[in-house]
């Protein structure tokens, strides 16, 4: 039988991308990332997911917008 904190937590409704709440916890998130980062860019965000993630959307978004790419489905990236 599992613990009742673990029962109480899987029972709490999830908070989905629109709900309010959400928002305003990824709107501070963001102010402290460009804090910590000391930056004033707006489109410093946390990206959800695994670490291959983050590491896509960074390499993703330091290639300029002239360079054609795209991503096989291996999972390779391929520049032409």
């Amino acid at each position: 039988m599992a613990d009742p904190r673990v029962l109480r937590a899987m029972a709490t409704p999830l908070l989905g991308q629109f709900d309010p709440e959400f928002t305003a916890i990824m709107n501070e998130v963001m102010a402290l990332s460009r804090f910590v980062f000391q930056t004033e860019n707006a489109r410093a965000f946390p990206v959800p997911g695994t670490g291959r993630a983050g590491l896509e959307a960074a390499i993703a978004s330091s290639w300029s917008r002239a360079i054609a790419w795209s991503w096989a489905s291996a999972g390779a990236s391929a520049c032409s």
